[in-house]
């Protein structure tokens, strides 16, 4: 996490500078079709995420989640101690290209 304290005759101010990808994904469990809603934190690696997904409690690991009618998959991968979700994205083409225009 990126801050800045600034201190002021008493007062103390904290800044937080962090940010967040701005994508929310939506999209269905596989196979149930139950509804999925996905905000992406941050990138580990490339095709690789961490984010937080509601509702958490359904999706343990190795569960899959279908976007954009199976344009986009993600697998997760591990469940964090916070409740946040690794998922592995599979898609043809730019992960990117594709976030941009669904999410």
């Amino acid at each position: 996490m990126r801050y800045s304290i600034i201190y002021v005759p008493n007062d103390l101010i904290v800044l937080n500078n962090t940010r967040v990808f701005p994508a929310r994904l939506r999209g269905q469990r596989d196979p149930s079709g139950g509804q999925v809603e996905v905000l992406l934190l941050r990138e580990i690696e490339p095709l690789l995420w961490e984010a937080m997904v509601r509702p958490g409690s359904r999706l343990q690991s190795g569960a899959w989640i279908s976007f954009a009618n199976g344009r986009l998959r993600a697998q997760v991968v591990d469940v964090c101690p916070m409740g946040e979700r690794i998922l592995r994205f599979e898609c043809q083409g730019s992960l990117e290209q594709i976030i941009d225009e669904i999410g």
